[in-house]
């Protein structure tokens, strides 16, 4: 093999491997825009809005898919005065055309006409399965949990 071909062929699987790099964070910046999306349509109070960042085939660890989660979101929403929603300590892996994404999600919300009741606040560990499709990535499974210094306690 001469030294031009050696070069070339170097060169070739450099630009692969910068692609590759450039596609996964790309496709992670993907993912944390969809996590975004998904707390801005909680805190808009848009179930409708929320369930399109999901697959058709979505389920969760409370036993909901889809329509059911739609159903209970377009129930539940609406209650609420407020709503604020953080995500902490975002990791993603990204394979292929399926990603894993957990983090700790709080929420604080108070009711519409809350009175004197306190904000109600919840915290949970939440993974998420993610599928990339034609329109881009969309959670096909969550799964709650008990934050570990919580379950501890319990």
């Amino acid at each position: 093999m001469n030294k031009k071909a050696l070069i070339a062929g170097a060169a070739a699987a450099a630009l692969l491997a910068a692609a590759v790099v450039f596609l996964r964070k790309s496709d992670r910046r993907r993912i944390e825009s969809l996590i975004a999306r998904l707390e801005r349509r909680l805190e808009h109070r848009d179930a409708v809005g929320f369930c399109l960042c999901l697959t058709d085939d979505y389920h969760d660890s409370a036993g909901l898919n889809r329509p059911g989660l739609k159903d209970r979101l377009a129930w539940g929403l609406p209650l609420l005065g407020s709503l604020a929603i953080s995500v902490e300590d975002l990791a993603i892996e990204i394979q292929d055309e399926e990603a894993m994404a957990d983090f700790l999600a709080r929420a604080v919300a108070t009711a519409r006409d809350h009175g004197r009741q306190p904000p109600w606040r919840w915290q949970s560990r939440v993974r998420l399965r993610l599928r990339k499709t034609d329109d881009g990535w969309r959670v096909c499974s969550a799964e709650y949990r008990l934050p570990p210094i919580v379950e501890r306690n319990w």
